[in-house]
């Protein structure tokens, strides 16, 4: 099934601007970051490789199923989590997955993670309960998607005043927490869902993005046991690059609308395509920047200038930072040349650092 805008086109403006105006960037981010948590496949890797305890060995992956995300107190009061799963153990016991996206620190998570597992608690069936009707062990998990460090607690007893006789009713209150932007960079993973999302969430061009893509692409099979998840899965893959690479303005997926593996494999292919055209629609965009720069302040730091911004844009803020100020000293305008075009053609940041000494000798 198709859609108006599928494929990597552009939305019509008028449509393009009503869209805009009714879903900022980050609702937007939130919103396909819970559909990614919402795939079964992805939160079986996530268990698999990246939750530590021997009791996950035991978790019988056929029986996990997704659980309704409104938590009903009996008091009439409600609020909905980003997602929840229930799966039995191999012994008959039964686990809880709970996950909460977060692309921000937030100093009340551990109360607000407390909060929605007594809530969940409460809103279980008798039938979802396990033996007995005994509730089922909750794992919670906060999956972290900024850059910046988090500093919120990790415990709600790290943030309760500490009475004597009292400290026991909150001990073991806490969360895990899964940052996307480093996990795969700590413990790389291949043909795991989740290690695909980090590498993304963590790819500082859309170069680095599209070749995750296109590796996921070829074990990611249409016709595998989760076919239907799979396909609908890398549809989220590709609506994640969009809203994490804004200047694409590429459409993101309605919700509720299966593509074809076909269709998907086309949107990928105009996020090669543009891999490949940005670099030099940088490089003219930002030679014009700089000699208008330049006519100000000297063609010499107009150069420095746009080389740092083009680093930047190429591999993040920091190796911009670091290009400038290894060219702090340099005034002759063939040398820097010679480093635009390095900035262009090296792959990575550290491609780049080693070959600039040879071009500034």
């Amino acid at each position: 099934m198709s859609y108006a805008g599928h494929g990597g086109c552009p939305l019509p403006p008028a449509a393009r601007a009503f869209y805009l105006s009714t879903v900022d960037a980050t609702q937007l981010k939130d919103k396909v970051c819970k559909r990614l948590f919402r795939h079964r496949a992805l939160v079986a890797d996530l268990l698999r490789g990246y939750v530590p305890g021997r009791w996950v060995r035991g978790i019988d992956f056929a029986t996990l199923r997704r659980m309704p995300t409104e938590y009903v107190g009996r008091g009439g009061r409600s609020r909905f989590g980003d997602g929840l799963w229930l799966a039995g153990l191999r012994d008959g016991r039964q686990v809880m997955p709970m996950v909460e996206v977060q692309s921000g620190p937030d100093p009340a998570m551990a109360a607000r993670m407390a909060a929605y597992v007594g809530m969940a608690y409460e809103s279980l069936t008798p039938a979802a309960r396990g033996p007995g009707g005994r509730y089922p062990a909750v794992l919670p998990m906060v999956v972290y998607t900024g850059r910046t460090q988090w500093t919120a607690a990790a415990a709600l007893r790290d943030q309760v005043d500490p009475v004597e006789g009292l400290a026991g009713y909150v001990a073991g209150r806490r969360y895990e927490r899964l940052d996307l932007c480093t996990v795969a960079e700590d413990d790389p993973r291949e043909r795991n869902r989740l290690a695909v999302l980090s590498q993304l969430t963590g790819g500082r061009s859309l170069a680095d993005m599209v070749e995750v893509l296109a590796a996921a692409a070829r074990w990611l099979r249409p016709d595998g046991a989760d076919a239907d998840d799979d396909s609908s899965l890398f549809t989220d893959y590709l609506d994640w690059t969009k809203v994490l690479l804004p200047q694409l303005e590429m459409a993101v997926t309605p919700d509720g609308v299966t593509l074809e593996w076909r269709e998907l494999m086309e949107e990928l292919t105009v996020l090669e395509a543009r891999a490949r055209e940005w670099p030099q629609e940088w490089l003219e965009q930002g030679r014009s920047e700089g000699i208008e720069q330049g006519r100000s302040e000297g063609i010499e730091q107009g150069q420095r200038a746009l080389l740092g911004r083009l680093a930047a844009r190429r591999f993040g803020a920091a190796a911009g930072e670091r290009l400038a100020a290894a060219l702090a000293e340099v005034r002759d305008p063939s040398r820097l040349e010679a480093v635009g075009d390095l900035v262009l053609e090296c792959a990575t940041e550290a491609e780049l650092l080693g070959e600039l000494n040879g071009k500034l000798a």
